[in-house]
Order: structure tokens, then sequence, then C-alpha cells
């Protein structure tokens, strides 16, 4: 017999932003999705950042450089 775990499925948006001195990936994802902070999970914030921008560091982003950024959508709406 064969039982399945649901998976939860995250679905996103990308934004092209330019990063000034002082953003990092937490204040710039929490500034774009307001409406959906409940249901943010750092890590897949993070995952979902590296997969998007391969060959970036989140924790080391470089200012006036730019960026892809999720823009989470609210499956729940």
């Amino acid at each position: 017999m064969n039982s399945s775990t649901p998976t939860a499925i995250i679905k996103f948006n990308v934004i092209h932003i330019k990063v000034q001195p002082g953003d990092t990936v937490l204040s710039i994802v929490e500034e774009l999705n307001e409406d959906t902070l409940d249901s943010l999970d750092i890590s897949q914030l993070i995952s979902d950042f590296k997969m998007i921008n391969p060959n970036s560091d989140p924790y080391n982003l470089q200012a006036h450089h730019y960026y892809y950024f999720p823009l989470y959508t609210d499956t729940n709406k």
C-alpha cells in the first residue's frame, strides 16, 4: 500500500531588486511579503534565495548589486 505524506507547495514569483547598504535577504523578503509574514519559514526563504541566485551568498549581499528575491503568493486566498 502506498501512503504519502502531504507536502506543502511553496509558490512564489521572482522580483529583481537592487540591494542598498544594510539590506539583508530577510529584511528585503519581509518588506516584499508583508501579507504572508506569518507563514514564512526563514530556512525556506534562504533556500529559495539560493535557488534563484545560485552564485550568491545570502549572508553576504553586495550593496548596489541586483539580486532576485522570492515574492510569495498566499495560497490560502
